[in-house]
């Protein structure tokens, strides 16, 4: 048993073996994955366009529209190096993410007394928590956020563990940590608004105000580190302008406008949100809950009180800054709380050490044989509880982009526009470049995005359009939608497909139509 822990002590074997979980789970979680023919989620497929626009010199928010911060799409488009027509640059993003959050989740653990059996229960937090149904098809911004709360939530934890005050590295990592979430969607910072405002306080009591201004210092410090990359990328490119209306104001403002800002309706929004989501990942919801119970309200000597209430903290303003003025909550918005479902294996870990020290076989092999059963049953429930195990192993030819890219490659134009709904993957297997601002339909009321799909099909300024309405709509959309698209372009493909919402799916039948000669 020495033996065997020593060698979880060494720190490559921990980043090996996290990111092995990462691995394993994320393959068949994930539709990015080699296992999937593609990743058919329009926010994904957006993210890495636009990146991939992006990295080849149109410049964000002015000449190709997201709604996402900067940074996540940069790293989409550095992905689309890796595979330009497909996801497996996404998917080794989104590996490297999740085998970060494990080395940080098991850091965490081993704060707390967490022996080598915490290794065990790594693909174990994965499998619960991405086999849900927010993980949505895998590449949301939320996921990709998980690392940097990780990380944020063991800085803090270890400096309240060791009862200093948040020394200035630290908080100047703390702060480019919430600075590169500021950056990729800045609803997502209100745990790093816990971490300060605790941590903070911490420091007054432990170090004085010395303390509590350097720490002020270095967090504000990191966060301008952070912000300094967007502010001269936009700034001298001209786009500030852009940047201030395209990814504050519309979000602020336009995006899902209609939530309450009164205490009462922000707390009912959190409430009922919250129970919605928590209902419909269940799974994952009995480890976060219990997990936080364990941890904040349960009795024990190793967590101490300045733990416990940043612990608190930073899942009350997390959930208040994702749902507190949205009017409407999407469901992969929960993601964010998996970083809670650790507590509740942790919780666990104690009674399961002693267990297995009692029992007659060696605890080295013991642990040895828990490990590598927890890899194995992790990846397998991961598999059979997904919602995107109907796509596993299916043959991309199969795909309605795959059908859609046959008549897209014999066209010498192969220009093509979304109408009516965000793009599914069309410009990624067709290996096509987006020419227009907007690459499908955002949830925001623009006019100029409204003015350029009337322009298309007004003027028929690109080869091809593509059309989507749900099965049991297409009789209606035939008479209200596609005569305005029949006077300048032509039918030339249809076909169907199983599209993923919440927890179940939805036939979508998609249009392909070309310019008239």
């Amino acid at each position: 048993m020495k033996y065997f822990t020593q060698q979880w002590k060494k720190p490559l074997a921990a980043w090996v073996w996290a990111f092995a979980c990462a691995a394993g789970v994320v393959s068949v979680c994930s539709r990015s994955s080699f296992f999937y023919p593609l990743n058919n989620w329009g926010d994904a497929q957006c993210f890495f366009t636009v990146g991939k626009s992006m990295v080849r010199g149109q410049v964000l928010y002015r000449d190709i529209y997201e709604q996402k911060g900067p940074l996540v799409l940069f790293l989409h488009g550095l992905a689309s190096f890796v595979q330009r027509n497909g996801f497996l640059g996404v998917f080794l993003l989104e590996v490297l993410a999740a085998g970060v959050f494990l080395w940080f989740c098991q850091k965490i653990m081993a704060l707390y007394g967490a022996g080598s059996l915490r290794f065990a229960a790594l693909p174990l937090v994965l499998a619960a928590s991405f086999s849900c149904p927010s993980f949505q098809m895998g590449d949301s911004m939320e996921e990709l956020c998980l690392p940097l709360f990780a990380a944020g939530l063991y800085l803090g934890l270890r400096a309240l563990r060791e009862n200093r005050p948040l020394g200035w590295g630290g908080a100047l990592a703390l702060g480019v940590l919430c600075g590169a979430v500021f950056w990729t969607k800045y609803t997502l910072c209100g745990i790093f608004a816990a971490l300060g405002l605790v941590l903070f306080v911490h420091a007054i009591y432990r170090g004085g105000p010395k303390a509590a201004a350097r720490l002020t210092a270095g967090f504000f410090g990191g966060f301008a580190l952070a912000c300094l990359p967007w502010l001269l990328y936009f700034g001298l490119n001209g786009a500030l302008g852009d940047l201030w209306q395209c990814y504050f104001y519309n979000n602020l403002f336009l995006y899902g406008s209609g939530g309450s800002l009164s205490l009462a309706g922000v707390l009912a929004a959190v409430t009922n949100s919250l129970a919605y989501m928590l209902r419909l990942n269940w799974i994952f919801a009995v480890f976060a809950v219990a997990g936080l119970v364990w941890f904040v309200f349960w009795p024990g000597k190793g967590r101490g009180i300045w733990e416990r209430v940043l612990v608190l903290a930073c899942a009350v303003l997390m959930a208040v800054g994702i749902y507190g003025a949205a009017s409407n909550a999407y469901i992969y918005y929960s993601m964010p709380f998996v970083l809670f479902v650790p507590l509740g294996f942790l919780a666990l870990l104690g009674p399961a050490q002693i267990l297995l020290k009692q029992m007659p076989l060696p605890a080295g092999l013991l642990s040895r044989t828990a490990v590598a059963a927890a890899l194995v049953l992790g990846v397998g429930y991961a598999l059979w509880h997904s919602p995107n195990r109907q796509a596993f192993l299916q043959p991309l030819e199969q795909t309605v982009q795959y059908q859609f890219k046959q008549v897209v490659d014999q066209s010498e134009d192969r220009s093509m526009a979304m109408l009516h709904l965000l793009d599914g993957g069309f410009y990624t297997v067709c290996d096509v470049m987006p020419t227009q601002k907007f690459i499908g339909v955002f949830n925001l009321p623009l006019d100029e995005m409204n003015r350029q799909m009337e322009t298309t099909l007004q003027t028929a300024d690109v080869e091809f359009v593509i059309a989507r309405t749900e099965e049991e709509d297409k009789e209606q959309y035939k008479q209200e939608k596609e005569p305005a698209i029949l006077e300048r372009y032509e039918l030339v493909a249809d076909g169907t497909e199983e599209y993923l919402r919440n927890r179940g799916y939805s036939t979508m039948h998609y249009y392909l139509y070309q310019r008239r000669s």
